[in-house]
């Protein structure tokens, strides 16, 4: 039986692999119409062509263009044998011409007169023609959260609504239910406020009225999601001219900035309702000239990206406008002057520290370079930069504001929280106390432990199965993993000081992404997590010290913030898995031959052809089987032998009942179906 099924199979596809072949024979001395006989499945073929004599052909899609001025070359051009790839065919009838020339005499113009005209027949899968996504006009603008609206175009009309997921790790996909008709469908995308910044992906299948499904995306298979908002502004100032106000403010660096939103009231405490104007987001100040002179107002502002994310609304900053327009202002009494300069005198002593800490950190060999910019002190200490840099700009301001003795002393006191606040982020002095390196070896017990604490609804059979083949895997796509700890003591200029522990996991295989393949990392409850930092874009969070990546992840990075023992690499699990499948013993493949599933296409007059094959050997053995009491008897013997676990035999069993299903008539089928939806279902 085993043999019979191979030899099946093989003819499947070996006549399944011939059918992208289109063939005509064309003898060059005469004209010749011809045309493939049946319907081609599929959007690719081989255009081939078959010639008598040695020649050189080109071939056009309009009749009548002579050899010279045709612009389409075979890439196979050996004399009798001509071959083209053909990509992308809409179904619809297909027409090419062509015309040959002897290759010892390729510029005569009396050669090449005589034309073939190549006729076939295309008809593609069903495909998604376009996934669209209201209010998204590139492949760059990027959602953010809340209920999106998705347009489906399907290049035919499917039999039943389609199928559309998405995912964000090309393992885990969501549903999104479609609703609509003929080729116009839609459904919406949800988006939660935690997913960050991740691109997603759509998986698309539908069936088509001959009972062919197909799955190619043509547009729009990905997107992008950003639901994380822009850092708060915290640098800024409202200075009060004559009828006027003047907001001047210092950016975050390295932040995705569309617009400024302006927050404005005559009362204090502004919130979002208070939303005053939007400006371009490359401005670093707004002078506002609807007010009043004499009154007092009250701003913040939140900065807005390109996704639609509002940051949090920056503290509170009040002014009034002026009522008079003298320009002879001295601003500042001179005797308040030395205290600012005493504040911008500490200032620049920072920045001279902040960039001594710099040359410190490129002073550190290679290795060790790469990690401190994996623990976040390079973006740090550069993010200080700018923020000295705005607070130099508001404290000299004060030189320009008539502020008296108790305010000015308010607001340097204010200014040197901010001092401080800058004196936690540069680093005095670096320290790495320990590294440990370690290759992590998988074995049976890890693995186990891995499926069963993240796939808790794995059944324990199911559990056997798949430690076995995570193990197979393992061997077949030679994974090795190495593991690194290292440890580092940070002192800084407040002198604070802070312990940081980075480790790495190095994962070398062949392995690539699938939705049964994944690894897991498994953080023992002994390392404290409160703190974990994952580097890693693309991953999924299971449980406390459970995270979930792809199965091609090449290296994994964490940052735990706090001294951990070197030796406590040694209880990190880190699992390459493959997920075992639960499949039923009357498979969806066995159930499709069941009547009325739509009508026959090439494809299903090639199995039947070979399945006739197998019919004619097999009819003269077990001809008293073929009954249906005999299919029925069978089937209750599988269900039987199943349930007192003798599933070998079970099996067996079932792939007899598999042949024999192939030799009933459709009336017969359908009286069996019920039974085999019976024991499908296990009811």
């Amino acid at each position: 039986m085993k043999k019979l099924m191979i030899i099946f199979t093989l003819l499947l596809f070996s006549t399944l692999a011939s059918a992208t072949t289109v063939n005509f024979n064309f003898d060059t001395t005469q004209n010749s119409t011809q045309e493939n006989p049946g319907i081609i499945y599929t959007e690719s073929i081989v255009l081939q062509i078959q010639t008598t004599q040695r020649v050189r052909c080109r071939y056009s899609t309009s009749t009548e263009t002579s050899f010279d001025f045709m612009t389409g070359f075979f890439d196979d051009n050996l004399e009798t044998i001509h071959k083209k790839t053909l990509t992308d065919l809409s179904t619809d009838v297909h027409r090419y011409f062509v015309r040959c020339r002897n290759v010892s005499d390729l510029s005569n113009p009396l050669e090449g007169r005589n034309e073939l005209e190549a006729i076939f027949t295309t008809s593609n899968l069903i495909s998604a023609m376009d996934i669209s996504i209201v209010g998204i006009e590139t492949e760059e603008d990027a959602l953010n959260s809340g209920k999106h609206e998705i347009n489906l175009i399907t290049s035919k009309i499917p039999s039943t609504t389609p199928t559309l997921t998405y995912s964000y790790d090309g393992i885990i996909y969501n549903p999104i239910t479609l609703y609509g008709s003929g080729t116009n469908w839609k459904g919406y995308l949800m988006i939660s406020e935690s997913t960050g910044e991740k691109i997603g992906s759509f998986k698309f299948e539908a069936t088509d009225i001959e009972g062919r499904t197909g799955t190619n995306i043509r547009e729009g298979n990905t997107f992008i999601v950003d639901t994380k908002a822009p850092s708060s502004i915290s640098s800024l100032e409202a200075i009060g001219e004559y009828k006027q106000i003047r907001l001047e403010w210092v950016f975050p660096e390295n932040e995705d900035i569309e617009t400024i939103n302006i927050y404005k009231s005559t009362d204090p405490n502004v919130g979002y309702t208070d939303f005053y104007k939007s400006i371009d987001g490359t401005e670093e100040d707004y002078v506002d000239t609807d007010v009043t002179s004499g009154k007092t107002y009250y701003y913040k502002i939140a900065p807005e990206d390109s996704a639609g994310n509002i940051a949090d609304l920056s503290r509170e900053i009040t002014a009034t406008s002026r009522t008079d327009n003298k320009t002879s202002t001295t601003g500042l009494s001179p005797y308040l002057m030395g205290t600012v300069d005493a504040a911008l005198t500490e200032l620049a002593l920072l920045e001279k520290d902040a960039l001594q800490a710099q040359t410190t950190l490129n002073n550190f060999n290679e290795p060790e370079t790469a990690h401190l910019k994996t623990l976040g002190l390079f973006d740090s200490l550069e993010s200080t930069k700018s923020e000295i840099t705005a607070l130099k700009k508001e404290i000299e301001n004060y030189k320009l504001q008539d502020l008296t003795s108790e305010i000015l002393n308010s607001r340097l006191a204010s200014s040197r929280i901010k001092i401080n606040i800058i004196k936690k982020k540069i680093p005095d002095t670096i320290t790495s106390t320990s590294s440990n390196r370690k290759e992590i070896e998988p074995t049976e017990e890890s693995l186990r432990i891995a499926l069963i604490e993240y796939f808790s609804e794995l059944t324990p059979s199911l559990i056997d199965k798949s430690v076995k083949e995570s193990q197979t895997l393992i061997e077949e796509h030679s994974v090795k993993i190495q593991s690194q700890i290292d440890i580092f003591e940070i002192t800084f200029l407040d002198g604070t000081r802070q312990s940081k522990s980075l480790i790495q996991h190095y994962i070398d295989s062949t392995l690539e992404k699938s939705e049964d393949k994944t690894i897991i990392l498994k953080i023992p409850a002994s390392i404290p997590i409160e703190s974990l930092k994952i580097k890693n874009i693309d991953y999924t969070e299971g449980g406390t010290g459970l995270i979930r990546f792809g199965a091609d992840t090449k290296e994994i990075t964490y940052i735990i913030d706090t001294k951990l023992d070197p030796a406590s690499i040694n209880e990190i699990n880190v699992a390459p898995l493959k997920i075992a499948e639960d499949k039923p013993f009357f498979t969806g493949h066995f159930l499709s031959n069941i009547p009325g599933t739509g009508s026959m296409g090439m494809t299903t007059l090639i199995v039947l052809a070979c399945s006739l094959v197998v019919y004619l050997t097999l009819m003269r053995k077990r001809q008293k089987n073929s009954t249906v009491m005999s299919f029925i008897e069978k089937a209750e013997e599988v269900k039987y032998l199943k349930k007192i676990g003798q599933e070998e035999k079970a099996e067996e069993l079932y792939n007899v009942l598999k042949s024999d299903y192939l030799r009933l008539n459709q009336n017969q089928k359908s009286k069996v179906f019920e039974e085999v939806k019976h024991l499908s279902t296990g009811t």
